[in-house]
């Protein structure tokens, strides 16, 4: 297998063959558009290369040209990047660290003569770092690795047919095989759009090339002192052999050739030293240039002193330290904004109009969004085709029509986007009781976590003159929890398209977020109406050894009080210190049942048990009350703490993600798009101290 080559070689060690051949890799880095990511998810769209050209200088002709990508449909081959395309950390692949994601979908826009891509990055720790920075605008540069397979060349004076001039070197077919990000752009004197990372010559500026050739110049043919004496030495010994051999042979004619040889040998391995000499120089001459060019220090001092090329890292990784503070991953106020491009602002305007003529609430609808709320979906299907450099007829065949646009990028993800709108208006609108009165939390993985809560501090002790502080000591409780996957599909057709039936579009992911907004309540009331085994005590939530049940009692203002009481006299977990907690209620728990009695008991300013109207209500405006269908015994009521106050029910979500987050492929069993709903969540009860239960009559 052919060794692959890289343009890392300088001009002298690298023929313009060798930098032409299909087997040498290429790096293409700019400061590209990325806008943030899609739906609240890990997925980001980006472009990584144009067909804007750079100004190179060919070493080998002595000339400046324009380097320039192809991007027609027929120049680039992108079925590797979707294939098997990851996503990279400056072009690293051998610390699997680096490898941050994977290629969702790569195309050619031939419209804006550019390639584009929408990436996935993984959930790992490193790769969720590289993610972070890149939304919010830290790391900016996007690259491609690419191989060159057919390069025309152009010379000065002519024009292409697509209206290129020369001098130009235009790659017509090429492959590209991985994306990454760089935090560093390549050279900034090369522009916004791409450079070609180069060791050497490769790539560089004419005066670069120049300064290169003068430090070889003035470090041919010297040589170090040492290597001198050395050479001097081995002279001596080989005169004094010369001697020898004159005093034993007395033929002069035959003594006379032999030294002429000899001095022709003598020659010859003096030139392959100061050539190796040259050689090793140059190299390093070339190496220093190369790092230096990427950070902006003069090289002249390192090649003039002859300083390795380690001595020279080591001091640009210093110089970086000290001048560059951390980058900051926070997305605060003075982080850089990524402008969008006119293909994302035309994809906001489109959903927001569909949204809004679904009749979704669309907070602040994007520029142009009114102007496409009355537009159909067959004609946004053939506004989309003619977008993406398609012809399209309104005599073509819908069906035809509707299945093309599927194939295009943009459709799928404005009815992705759309989806994802309308799912979670849905999530927002349906009933949550459970975040009245429990907590939220975030888990990073689904492996069970442990927690471990601490008692509450000890009372403290007079402390007598000449006495000792005494130690505190503290009471644990470790307890474990997880968090679960929850989802479903729905399907989304052509023959919704060809019926314009964007109910179909908007009703069922309604329906979907309302049902994920109900699956996390369900769970909550569920866990509570099981009465789970606690583990600090081996006792059911709700026991008599937990002294937070009452005496069966209907709703009223005795069953309250004695409630109440109960719940001020908990005690903390150093029960033998005899620590009372205080707790004081603040929501009431009913079923629909008891949703009358429940409010004439707290909004009446007076005892409705009472006979004598003048006899206050002690518990006016006291509690919040929460409704909750799915407690189906219509007798039994429940008082919680606030979650602020005391740990009693957690809901945890994977890295606090608490809205459904929506997936889309191409359907493989219906004729349209299948889209995946999840939310990943766990419910726990943690305390029993902050929760009272009486089961009514």
């Amino acid at each position: 297998m052919e060794r692959q080559r890289s343009p890392s070689q300088t001009p002298t060690r690298m023929t313009r063959d060798e930098f032409l051949s299909p087997q040498t890799d290429h790096n293409r880095t700019g400061r590209l558009s990325i806008p943030k990511a899609i739906g609240g998810s890990r997925i980001v769209e980006l472009s990584f290369s144009s067909d804007k050209p750079v100004r190179r200088y060919d070493c080998w002709n002595d000339r400046e040209y324009d380097e320039i990508l192809g991007h027609a449909k027929d120049n680039v081959d992108l079925s590797r990047l979707n294939e098997m395309g990851v996503v990279l950390y400056n072009h690293d692949p051998n610390d699997i660290r680096n490898v941050v994601g994977q290629v969702l979908e790569a195309w050619v826009d031939e419209k804006d003569k550019k390639c584009r891509a929408r990436v996935e990055f993984d959930a790992d720790e490193s790769a969720d770092l590289v993610f972070r920075k890149v939304q919010s605008g830290t790391i900016r540069g996007v690259s491609v690795g690419y191989r060159v397979d057919r390069w025309e060349q152009v010379d000065e004076g002519v024009t292409t047919t697509d209206g290129i001039e020369g001098p130009a070197l235009i790659a017509r077919q090429w492959t590209a095989y991985e994306i990454s990000f760089a935090p560093v752009p390549a050279d900034p004197t090369v522009g916004p759009g791409r450079s070609i990372n180069s060791d050497g010559g490769i790539g560089m500026t004419k005066k670069e090339f120049e300064r290169l050739k003068r430090a070889e110049e003035e470090d041919k043919g010297k040589e170090p002192e040492e290597d001198e004496k050395k050479t001097k030495s081995a002279r001596d010994d080989e005169d004094e052999e010369d001697e020898e051999r004159d005093n034993e042979d007395k033929e002069d004619e035959e003594r006379n050739d032999e030294d002429k040889e000899d001095e022709e040998r003598d020659d010859e391995d003096d030139e392959e030293e100061d050539e190796r000499a040259f050689k090793n120089e140059r190299r390093r001459a070339a190496q220093i240039i190369d790092i230096c060019g990427h950070f902006g220090i003069e090289p002249g001092k390192y090649i003039r002193s002859g300083a390795s090329v380690s001595k020279v890292n080591a001091d640009i990784l210093k110089k970086i330290r000290n001048e560059r503070p951390p980058l900051k991953t926070s997305r605060s106020s003075s982080a850089i904004q990524i402008n969008r491009d006119e293909t994302e602002k035309f994809r906001s305007a489109v959903s927001d109009g569909l949204a809004l003529r679904a009749g979704a609430r669309v907070e602040k609808p994007a520029p142009g969004a009114e102007d496409f709320r009355r537009i159909s979906l067959l004609d946004l299907c053939r506004m989309v085709l003619e977008r993406a450099g398609q012809r399209v007829s309104y005599s073509d065949d819908k069906m035809e029509t509707a299945s093309r646009a599927f194939s295009t990028s943009d459709f799928p993800l404005l009815l992705s986007n759309l989806a994802d709108k309308v799912l979670q208006a849905g999530y927002k609108e349906a009933p949550a009781t459970w975040r009245s009165w429990c907590a939220t939390g975030s888990l990073s993985d689904f492996k069970e976590a442990y927690k471990l809560r601490m008692s509450e501090a000890p009372t403290l002790e007079p402390v007598y003159e000449g006495g000792e502080y005494k130690m505190a000591d503290f009471k644990e409780s470790e307890d474990t929890y997880k968090i679960g996957t929850w989802g479903k599909k729905f399907a989304l057709t052509r023959q919704a398209i060809i019926n314009d039936d964007l109910g179909a579009f908007t009703r069922i992911p309604t329906l979907f977020g309302i049902a994920s907004g109900r699956t996390i309540n369900d769970t909550v009331y569920r866990l509570l109406l099981s009465n789970p085994v606690m583990k600090e005590t081996e006792q059911p939530l709700f026991s008599v050894n937990h002294e937070n049940v009452g005496m069966p009692g209907a709703l009223s203002i005795a069953t309250l009080t004695e409630a109440r009481t109960k719940m001020r006299r908990q005690k903390g977990m150093r029960a033998d210190a005899g620590v009372f907690l205080n707790l004081s209620p603040s929501i009431l728990i009913i079923p629909p049942e008891l949703e009358t009695i429940a409010r004439q008991l707290l909004f009446s300013t007076a005892d409705i048990g009472q006979a004598n109207p003048a006899v206050i209500n002690p518990f006016h405006g006291s509690l919040e009350i929460v409704v909750d269908a799915t407690l189906t015994d219509a007798a039994a009521w429940y008082l919680v703490a606030s979650p602020n106050i005391i740990d009693t029910v957690e809901v945890a979500f994977l890295d606090g993600v608490q809205n459904p987050v929506v997936e889309q492929q191409q359907g493989w069993n219906v004729d349209g798009i299948e889209y995946k709903v999840r939310l990943d969540f766990g419910v726990k009860v943690w305390d029993y101290r902050g929760i009272y239960k009486n089961s009514g009559t």
